[in-house]
């Protein structure tokens, strides 16, 4: 009997749980494609700001955020949203990478272009990460064009996010590549110094 009863509660897990299996293999696909248009429009939207077409790239990130906001909304509604969630990070961190962009380049506040939507913290702290390598992209732009200011504010940034991230207190392991990320990030910090250092050497020698 207590053999039969045990196979019974087995049986009982598998048939109770293969639904919420079933539905995650049906929706599966559709949150991979929202994942991947959250991606081509978030990108599209960074080429829009460094090409200085900010209406163009704030109806990108709108785009992006309305997909994200969407997907989230019908995932919370799921027995196993918590696994659909991670399918779904990628799109974030190019999402919260692209809404970091446009509010650095066009002075809009981050807070008002985000809004309530809700970005897990992997994909947060990855996307200032990488919005750091489209500061270096604003820094060598203003360099050409004569900025000099702008370039030195993108150098700041660099650096204040540099000098955050180090600091962290958190197992690598949770943030896949931070570590390779962050001495990418000293890189550019170094080549960025010097570019400007030679920029103000170029300028002065050009007024004398």
């Amino acid at each position: 009997m207590r053999e039969e009863g045990f196979l019974a509660f087995i049986d009982g897990v598998i048939q109770k749980n293969l639904p919420v299996l079933h539905r995650i293999e049906s929706i599966r696909e559709e949150v991979i494609q929202v994942n991947r248009r959250i991606i081509f429009e978030s990108s599209k939207a960074i080429e829009s700001v460094h090409a200085k077409k900010f209406d163009e790239a704030l109806q990108y990130i709108e785009r992006a955020k309305l997909h994200l906001i969407k997907t989230r909304e019908e995932l919370g509604k799921e027995d196993a949203s918590s696994l659909l969630d991670k399918m779904l990070e990628s799109g974030e961190r190019e999402f919260f990478e692209a809404a970091l962009t446009y509010s650095f380049a066009s002075s809009a506040p981050p807070d008002e272009i985000l809004g309530e939507i809700d970005i897990k913290p992997i994909p947060l702290i990855m996307g200032i990460v990488d919005f750091t390598g489209e500061l270096r992209r604003i820094f060598l732009d203003a360099l050409v064009e004569g900025e000099l200011l702008t370039a030195e504010e993108s150098l700041r940034t660099i650096r204040h996010i540099y000098s955050t991230l180090i600091g962290l207190d958190v197992r690598v392991s949770m943030l896949p590549g931070f570590r390779k990320r962050l001495d990418i990030i000293r890189s550019q910090m170094e080549r960025s110094t010097e570019n400007l250092h030679l920029s103000r050497v170029s300028q002065r020698l050009r007024k004398s």
